[in-house]
């Protein structure tokens, strides 16, 4: 039995060496066996630093790999080295058989997802090409609806511009019937000429028959002394002759509310061919920043006009007022006008209640700025007014409740109106609007009081004593006068203090600043509740007048509205 060496030889192998060695000579005949085993030794290090890690084999090449395992078995190695070798290599065959079965099934799966992203990628397409035809087509139903939309704003605006015509036609062909039967009227910028037309004449000289043929009865009655017979017949004769009198003083008056109104539209009628954007200027009746639509001017003011307009993108009537400067102004005056103008704007644009006309925006022009405002469908209290001289109480007690209403909303924002009279309190199917916020005053978030320092403004009929006095302080019961004028002008068809007279005689007498206690007409008769509230909101002392809330609690006031 042969033993192993330290070497790890076998026996036969050294005689084997043996019997080499006489042939060659010794020291040449070991160095290529030492070097073979060296090189042998050193490949299978290598081979076992590769095997040590397998992903650092795999990144062997395929010829080098066949290089260390021919060196190896060429080494004479031992049937375990060969065994362990062939175990190794099994082993890694085996985990590299596994991982390319998992590279293998991965890539299934990513072949599988990708066929999945193709399909979804041909349906997105499919999809995108389906929504591009319906883009295009949405595109050009759009632009269809846009044609038409186009088309029809533009018949709109023609429509909106005929009927304006034919109802300005309508109504000066109307004036000039009136004119005949009415009077006719010359309106100029420095007097109003006016002519009585026939049916006036005709009226008035009927009435003044009828009064001397009464008067002459009533004389001859008198003076003689008839018997019953003639008593009688003389009797009867008076009776309808006043009976006469007082039909033809009532269509007297009724002509004469008509001839009011006539010389109104007159007047409106000259100064609309005369406005910035009236049927004789440049540019007549032209759409404002391409969505507001000019139709006719409502009426003119001293630093301003207002013109009924239509808003083509709400598709509602509107009312648009023009702040202009006067070129000829001096530069205080324009100034001061200005300032006014952007104040008023300010306060009515931060307005929001049913009471007070509603600001819908503000445009800047070339050479002023407009405010766009809600155009109320009624008249002012002023024309309505004109036409019945008087309302019952419990319909001006109406009207009165809503101005109070509407002054009460102004006091929570703390603002003075400061012009209220009938020309800027406006009638909106049965609801009253108060507009025109030109004079108001804007008190601090704390005051309940401010100086005056525009004395002068304002209508000196509608304002209290206190604002004639110098330097001024006011609070809001300057409008609870204003509104208890209105009333009393709205009961007995006649303001309480100055009238028939003019402005300038008003202040100029300070007729407001020596007003006493109210004094009441005997006719119409009114309630004593109604003439104690007009007391306690004509009360020239302002420490002893009422306030608004006052007035709004007061019984007479609320009375059958509850």
């Amino acid at each position: 039995m042969s033993v192993p060496t330290a070497g790890g030889e076998a026996p036969d192998r050294r005689k084997r060496v043996r019997a080499t060695d006489t042939s060659e000579d010794p020291g040449e005949s070991e160095q290529p066996q030492k070097r073979g085993a060296f090189e042998s030794t050193g490949d299978l290090h290598a081979f076992e630093r590769c095997d040590s890690n397998s992903s650092n084999f795999r990144h062997v090449p395929e010829a080098q790999t066949s290089d260390v395992i021919a060196g190896f078995l060429q080494a004479g190695s031992s049937d375990f080295l060969r065994s362990g070798l062939i175990n190794t290599l099994s082993l890694k065959i085996s985990k590299l058989q596994r991982d390319v079965t998992k590279l293998e099934t991965a890539l299934a799966d990513k072949d599988a997802e990708l066929l999945g992203k193709d399909k979804r990628i041909v349906d997105l397409q499919q999809e995108l090409c389906g929504q591009q035809e319906d883009r295009s087509q949405l595109r050009t139903h759009l632009q269809t609806c846009q044609s038409l939309a186009a088309r029809l704003r533009q018949a709109l605006i023609s429509t909106l511009r005929a009927l304006e015509d034919r109802k300005r036609k309508d109504l000066k062909a109307k004036l000039s019937r009136d004119g005949f039967r009415l009077g006719r009227a010359s309106i100029s910028v420095l007097q109003d000429q006016y002519e009585e037309g026939n049916e006036v004449v005709d009226v008035k000289t009927q009435l003044t028959q009828t009064t001397r043929d009464r008067e002459a009865l009533e004389k001859h009655k008198k003076q003689t002394k008839p018997k019953d017979e003639d008593l009688s017949v003389l009797q009867l004769k008076i009776a309808l002759l006043q009976k006469e009198e007082t039909e033809l003083r009532a269509k007297l008056d009724k002509m004469e509310v008509e001839k009011a109104i006539y010389l109104e539209e007159s007047r409106r009628m000259s100064e609309e061919d005369a406005a910035a954007y009236g049927r004789s200027s440049r540019e007549a009746w032209p759409i404002l920043q391409s969505r507001y639509l000019l139709l006719s001017l409502l009426g003119k003011g001293g630093y301003s006009e207002v013109y009924r307009g239509y808003d083509l993108e709400e598709c509602r009537e509107i009312a648009v007022k023009f702040h202009r400067l006067n070129p000829s102004w001096p530069e205080d005056l324009k100034q001061s006008y200005i300032k006014h103008a952007l104040r008023e704007n300010a306060i009515h644009r931060a307005l929001d209640h049913p009471r007070v006309v509603k600001h819908f925006d503000t445009l800047e022009l070339e050479s002023c700025f407009c405010t766009v405002l809600e155009l109320c469908q009624g008249e002012d209290l002023h024309k309505l007014l004109q036409r019945h001289k008087t309302l019952p109480e419990k319909e001006a007690k109406l009207i009165a409740f809503q101005i109070f209403q509407g002054l009460k909303y102004l006091g929570e924002q703390q603002v003075i109106h400061y012009d209220l009279k009938p020309h800027n309190i406006l009638l909106h199917k049965g609801e009253v609007k108060i507009t025109d916020f030109g004079l108001s005053k804007l008190m601090g978030p704390t005051q309940t009081a401010i100086e005056l320092t525009s004395q002068g403004a304002g209508t000196f009929w509608y304002l209290p004593p206190e604002c004639f006095t110098v330097a001024p302080t006011i609070t809001s019961k300057v409008d609870v006068w204003s509104a208890g004028v209105v009333f009393f002008e709205m009961l007995f068809g006649l303001k309480p203090f100055g009238h028939n007279m003019t402005q300038e005689k008003v202040f100029r007498e300070q007729v407001v600043l020596n007003a006493q206690q109210v004094a009441f007409p005997p006719r119409p008769a009114v309630s004593a509740e109604c003439k104690e509230f007009l007391r306690k909101c004509l009360e020239p002392e302002q420490s002893q007048r009422w306030d608004v809330a006052e007035a709004l609690q007061a019984p007479y006031l609320l009375s059958k509205l509850k």
